[in-house]
This record gives C-alpha cells, structure tokens and sequence, in this order.
C-alpha cells in the first residue's frame, strides 16, 4: 500500500512539474502575443496622430474656405445696396452698372472656387479617414480571437492548478 502512495506521488508529481512547464510556455507565449500587442497599438497611436494632424489641416483649410465665403457674402450685400444706389441714380446707371456686373462675376467666380475647394476637402477628409476605419477593424480581427484564447487558456491553467492544489491540501490533511 505504502509502494502504492509512493507511485502515485511520483506520478502525481511528474503530471505537475509537466504541467509547470507547460503553464511556462503558456505564459512565455502569451508575453509575447502582448509585447506584439503593445508595438501594434503603438503603431496604430502614431498613425492616429498622424491622421489627426492631418484632420487639423483640413480643419484649418475648411476655415480658410469659410472665411472667403463670408467675404463672397459681403461683396454680395455690398453689391446688392449698389445696384438699390444705381436705380436711384438713372444718370449714372450705365457706368455703375458696368462696374457692378464685373463685381459679380469675380464674386460669383470667387463663390464657384470655394464651393470647388470645400467639396475637395470633403473628399481629402474622406479618403483620410476610411483607411483608417479599415485599418482598426483589420487591426481587431487579427488580435482579438488570439487575445480571447489565450485568456481561456490561461483561465482553465489556473483553475487546474487550484484543483489540483486542493486536492493535495486534502490530502495532507
């Protein structure tokens, strides 16, 4: 009975100290699968740095944009109380006229080249931003199911060894 306890503790200690080394491996592997984490979520701060730097830009160039329209507006409303001058005034209507016409057309040209320019940087900011959504969704398909796994591995190692832990206090006891 005694060579029996005997063997089953031999047995029982080859299955932990096999166990402890496959529980190393375990963590040594999931130490790797996190430093790769970490560089790739490093990687994917700078590039979102970098996109959002360039959404700044952008953002700048959409207030430059909106500072012409305001400015194609007022030469609107200033070419507006002009031509309100020019019906009251028949005597100088050709010459004023003339001149109030060249106004407008700049002003409209100026109007077509910021409509021109915002629908531009509609699609910069469009082209900016959707490699960047293709990115983060590639980026969680391939790190989550390995990060899931090896969670549950790392999960059923530990309740093993608490069991088993157990099951040797009991048996001391």
């Amino acid at each position: 009975m005694e060579l029996a306890i005997r063997i089953f503790a031999l047995i029982a200690l080859g299955s932990f100290s096999i166990l402890a080394i496959i529980v190393m491996f375990t963590l040594r592997n999931f130490s790797i699968l996190i430093k790769d984490a970490r560089d790739s979520l490093k990687e994917l701060s700078r590039d979102i740095k970098e996109l959002k730097n360039k959404l700044i830009s952008s953002l700048d160039d959409i207030k430059d944009l909106k500072g012409q329209i305001s400015g194609t507006l007022n030469e609107f409303n200033k070419l507006q109380d002009k031509l309100m001058i020019a019906v009251d005034d028949l005597r100088d209507v050709k010459d004023e006229t003339l001149t109030l016409m060249k106004s407008a057309e700049d002003s409209f040209n100026n109007f077509k080249l910021a409509v021109n320019r915002i629908e531009e940087q509609a699609e910069k900011i469009t082209l900016i931003v959707k490699p960047f959504n293709n990115l983060s969704n590639y980026i969680y398909k391939k790190i989550a199911p390995p990060l899931i796994e090896t969670a549950n591995i790392v999960s059923a190692t530990s309740k093993a060894v608490s069991v088993f832990m157990n099951f040797l206090t009991r048996k001391k006891e």
